[in-house]
């Protein structure tokens, strides 16, 4: 297998539907294009692992199993904190794959499993035997190690030395982060190792303001610090450009691979919106706008329960709502936009004769 197309789904703006998208998506690719997806839960509200594990409840009859049950060895949570531990004492990590990746979730249509598989993030983590803590408090241990630009390089790369100590990278055909409405550590790290971004948004005035924003944030303030740490760290050490996970850091910023509509609000004049975003040339390339995901808090309270939009009878269609054909779609987008092999009648067959 070469090595996974990696994408963050992302918007500093919360309610978008990164979380939806994101499991509509993966569920999508393994689905309608055969691949193996990973997907990477960043988020402390946990939302994709909560519906994760009602996917893997109702294949597994583990009907009392829920996020709580999990040990912090079986979450992303455990890797930053490894990771943390390896920056402070340089004692290597303790990370055993078959416990963090929850594997095959997903039931199929009978024939066979899809090939769906999520690393947990949790909000009860009792390490410290005094309360429950999640990724939010994990970001405040982490930046109480910061103490300047240099130490937030290695601090931005803890995943990257994860992907690349155990090759994650090259166990999938693609892993999806679903990140936090915020520029923090932890989606610093998944842009530092992403391949791409995808942006899901609400098509309104302060959403678009919104994008310009985030693309600028992430290419020109996020990576021009990580460069300019990267540059400075070179020149103390000439080695470091022997450092295999300092690739993610040298390949350069993500690239922008769509901008897509969640959600539409009737009061909003949505062509100007539109046009403002097409002006911008940087952006005017990458808007899908043959996408729009009509109805979508039916198609979040389905996630809720661990259902995608592909399976069957789940969600409410009219010829004007077809959400499991708008991802379907986006699925068509993400493997066009990343090179990525796969026969066009297929899909199309495949989707009109199944369902999961």
């Amino acid at each position: 297998m070469n090595k996974a197309k990696i994408i963050s789904m992302i918007n500093y703006k919360g309610g978008v539907g990164k979380t939806t998208s994101t499991f509509n998506l993966a569920c999508g690719l393994s689905f309608l294009a055969s691949k193996k997806v990973l997907m990477i839960d960043l988020d402390p509200q946990c939302s994709l692992t909560n519906t994760c594990l009602e996917s893997y409840k109702r294949k597994n009859n583990k009907y009392d199993f829920d996020i709580t049950c999990l040990d912090i060895d079986q979450t992303i949570n455990h890797v930053f904190k490894e990771y943390l531990k390896d920056a402070r004492l340089r004692r290597g990590v303790n990370i055993d794959l078959d416990r963090l990746i929850l594997k095959n979730f997903y039931k199929g249509d009978g024939s066979k499993d899809y090939e769906i598989d999520l690393i947990p993030a949790t909000m009860f983590d009792y390490s410290n035997q005094k309360y429950a803590m999640g990724l939010d408090d994990l970001q405040i241990e982490i930046a109480s190690n910061i103490t300047g630009t240099t130490t937030n390089l290695f601090h931005a790369t803890f995943l990257s030395k994860f992907f690349c100590d155990f090759g994650i990278d090259k166990m999938y055909d693609f892993i999806i982060f679903d990140c936090p409405p915020a520029n923090n550590i932890t989606t610093q790290n998944a842009l530092v190792v992403s391949d791409y971004i995808l942006i899901p948004t609400i098509m309104d005035s302060m959403s678009s303001n919104g994008i310009i924003h985030l693309y600028n944030l992430i290419n020109e303030t996020i990576f021009g610090k990580l460069n300019e740490s990267y540059n400075y760290e070179k020149n103390e050490d000439k080695d470091i450009e022997q450092t295999e996970y300092f690739n993610y850091i040298r390949k350069g910023a993500p690239k922008l691979l769509g901008i897509f509509e969640t959600l539409r609000k009737p009061s909003v004049n949505v062509d100007n919106i539109k046009l403002r975003i097409e002006k911008n040339e940087k952006l005017k390339d990458k808007y899908f706008k043959e996408i729009t995901i009509y109805n979508l808090v039916e198609v979040s309270k389905k996630i809720g329960n661990g259902l995608s939009v592909f399976s069957k009878g789940e969600i409410n269609t009219t010829s004007q709502n077809r959400p499991d054909l708008e991802y379907a779609k986006l699925v068509v987008k993400v493997l066009q936009g990343t090179d990525t092999d796969f026969n066009i009648d297929d899909l199309k067959y495949i989707y009109k004769n199944s369902y999961m």
